[in-house]
């Protein structure tokens, strides 16, 4: 129907809240005399909606009315007839048409009131002027149709009084009747009841009062029945109109609850909307998130079938981002993800997997070698420049591919599969694209078992460490042993040093493998010759933090051996992570007494500038160059100038993997002096290592006394 009242009010309450600012700008009366406006507007709607809704229950209780007058008529018409006939047949008429005009009139209203109203309908009523004049126009047909019909009661009460006392009071006694129903049925429009009670009643007392038949004792019941019921008719007109009001307001309460709760369902969905899509992003770049990555994946698998997947992994961002604070890290990985952005040409989609890890679909099918070459052009332009604010970084990038269908059916197993090339690239082809083949996947899981092997292992039943000796050629003698560590599987059998200690560098767990091996290694060396050196291998994760180098350090003092005695050897590889790191561990180390070899060198990714930089102290050439060196001219004058470079920075230089004599003549000749390998000895257990020194004594002691021999006099020889 329309608004109802008190919802309006609260309406307008919410609008002088939300307005109260107006106040401030001194315009408070404009304000509020638009705000009383708007009021009575409001409450002129709610009165018209509640006399409209009485005029409907008014036309409601009208067919009731109507049959019950013109049962009357024809009840009282029957009475008369043997008395006055001609009388009596004409009341009737004239009622029973009336009833007719009424009935009709009825339906006209009921008929307006659906074309107007109802949906669908042209929506005339809802302009208030308009509505206004329905309800004059239609409670005024009400009001004249009861009150023509009450002036004919009274009528028909004159000829009774003149045909008998029983005509009469029968008369009487209908007209009472009709005025008593009258006062429930008409109850809602207060104003025309009235008037139909007083039509039936007043002219009938007047007609006792004064009429030739007089009766003054009826007049007087006929003016006592007219009060009361008029009194009645107000009290039902209050209690109407109350029930139409009570239910207006609940339903204008539940018209606000369902437009609250449509607002909030709204909100609600606005904000599941905004939530999901914050879920979905990563509030750095503005880039999708791994959980949009995944979510895009499987409904690309549900629509396309020929899509590639790749995973980007960003090589040297935590030192940029150590170097230069996070600040500048977020400078640079969004940087990173507009690069991405820029190749949208081929790149249907693009999202930030979690720290430097991007990740990217491409659309439809891509042969393997345009795959590569797209990986490696992306690496390429992403290892560019970057210019940040005051500074200038460099990074580079690995990816790794996998295709569907090819390798996976799924999200979760082709992005797995993209990792697993992805770790591939990293290992072996850093700074490259490497798509996905089976036997990457067999390696990581190998791995992954390996690691998990490796982490319920009993270390000191299971790992052991086997002793390497480095030789002085010029002195021919042992210069150290190094510390190698081997792991005895009951599951897997001997499982390959490099399988392993790539697992737990993986894990991490080889910070804890570390301390174990060098505990054992240096209670082995403890029982050395004191001039006998031991050389430990340290990874990346042993020197990341002071706290484990700290450790090591604490282990070095319990075992009470020398210090000196100790070379910690480091890859290039490990001061890549964190060089500034690296070398504030590696100086602590030196700073302990102990000494420091760069192993591999010539392999990783070291400058020659880190030589300078870092407290070293040996130099291991990388095995390649040696097994090379005898058909290779390059490799004899790279393993020549380090030589020579180590020795003008007066460090040593050890030259690993020599396997045959002609390489050992080879390195002599090029004056090397520290030699591994093979051909001098290969890896052997604790008890071995003490028969070799003990072999070596007695060689040592021969030769000392062959020599002191040779040196005597001749007279002295032959005694």
């Amino acid at each position: 129907m329309g608004r109802i009242f008190s919802a309006l009010v609260t309406r307008c309450r919410r609008a002088v809240a939300r307005d109260g600012h107006a106040t401030v700008f001194g315009t408070s009366s404009i304000f509020m005399q638009q705000q009383n406006d708007t009021f009575g507007k409001l409450h002129q709607r709610f009165e018209d909606d509640i006399e409209f809704n009485l005029l409907l229950n008014a036309y409601a209780n009208g067919r009731a009315m109507i049959f019950v007058n013109a049962a009357a008529a024809i009840a009282v018409g029957c009475f008369l007839y043997p008395m006055k006939p001609a009388y009596a047949m004409g009341w009737v008429v004239a009622i029973l048409l009336l009833s007719l005009i009424r009935r009709i009139k009825w339906q006209h209203f009921f008929d307006e009131v659906h074309a107007n109203i109802e949906p669908g309908a042209n929506g005339s009523l809802e302009d208030a002027g308009m509505r206004r004049a329905f309800i004059r126009k239609w409670r005024f047909r009400y009001a004249a149709g009861l009150i023509t019909a009450g002036l004919l009661w009274s009528f028909i009460l004159e000829r009774s009084i003149s045909a008998s006392v029983d005509a009469k009071y029968f008369t009487c006694i209908v007209i009472a009747g009709l005025a008593g129903g009258a006062a429930s049925i008409c109850a809602p429009l207060k104003g025309v009841g009235r008037a139909y009670i007083s039509s039936l009643l007043l002219p009938s007392a007047a007609i006792l009062a004064i009429g030739p038949s007089s009766d003054p004792l009826l007049a007087i019941m006929a003016v006592i029945c007219c009060a009361t019921l008029l009194f009645g008719l107000s009290n039902n007109h209050r209690v109407h109109r109350q029930a139409l009001e009570l239910q207006a307001t609940n339903s204008g309460l539940v018209r606000e609850l369902t437009d609250l709760n449509q607002s909030l369902e709204k909100k609600v969905t606005k904000r599941t909307r905004d939530l999901e899509y914050a879920a979905m992003r990563d509030p750095l770049t503005d880039l999708p998130n791994r959980r949009g990555f995944r979510t895009v994946t499987n409904h690309i698998l549900r629509s396309s079938r020929d899509f590639t997947i790749g995973v980007i992994d960003l090589d040297g961002f935590k030192p940029v981002n150590d170097a230069f604070g996070h600040a500048t890290g977020d400078q640079l990985l969004i940087e990173v993800g507009k690069r991405l952005k820029t190749m949208v040409g081929s790149i249907f989609y693009v999202a930030r997997l979690g720290g430097d890890e991007f990740g990217f679909i491409l659309k439809n099918r891509i042969d393997p070698e345009d795959l590569e070459a797209f990986g490696n052009a992306l690496v390429e332009r992403l290892s560019q420049p970057y210019e940040l604010t005051g500074v200038v970084a460099e990074i580079g990038a690995s990816v790794g591919l996998s295709r569907a269908p090819i390798d996976g059916s799924d999200a979760e197993q082709l992005c797995q599969r993209a990792d697993y090339a992805l770790y591939f690239a990293k290992q072996f082809h850093k700074g490259t694209a490497v798509l996905f083949e089976p036997e990457h996947e067999v390696e990581i899981c190998q791995l992954a078992r390996v690691e998990q092997l490796l982490r319920r292992a009993d270390l000191s039943k299971e790992m052991y460490v086997e002793f390497q000796p480095i030789t002085d050629i010029r002195l021919g003698h042992t210069h150290a042993f190094e510390a190698l560590a081997r792991w005895q599987s009951p599951e897997l059998g001997p499982v390959a040093p490099n399988l392993f200690i790539q697992a737990a560098e993986r894990s991490g767990f080889i910070v804890e493998l570390t301390r174990q091996l060098v505990r054992r290694t240096l209670q082995h060396a403890h029982s050395w010759p004191k001039h006998m050196r031991v050389s430990i291998n340290l990874s990346a994760r042993d020197i990341a933090s002071m706290d484990a180098v700290d450790a090591l350090i604490r282990i070095v003092r319990e075992s009470l051996i020398d210090p000196r005695r100790i070379d910690f050897e480091i890859t290039e590889t490990a001061l890549v992570c964190d060089f500034d790191q690296a070398r504030a561990a590696l100086t602590k180390f030196a700073a302990l007494g102990a000494r420091i070899a760069l192993d591999d060198f010539g392999t990783g990714h070291s400058s020659l500038s880190h030589l300078q930089l870092l407290p070293l102290d040996k130099l291991k050439i990388d095995s390649s160059f040696i097994a090379n060196m005898e058909t290779d001219r390059a490799s004899q004058d790279i393993i020549r100038a380090l030589i020579l470079l180590c020795r003008s920075m007066k460090i040593d230089c050890i030259l690993e993997g020599v396997e045959t004599e002609s390489q050992l003549k080879m390195v002599r000749d090029m004056g090397g002096r520290l030699v591994q390998g093979f051909h001098i000895a290969r890896p052997m257990s604790i008890s071995d290592v003490t028969a070799y020194i003990t072999d070596e004594q007695q060689r040592t002691n021969r030769t000392a006394s062959a020599n002191r021999a040779a040196d005597r006099p001749a007279w002295r020889r032959r005694a």
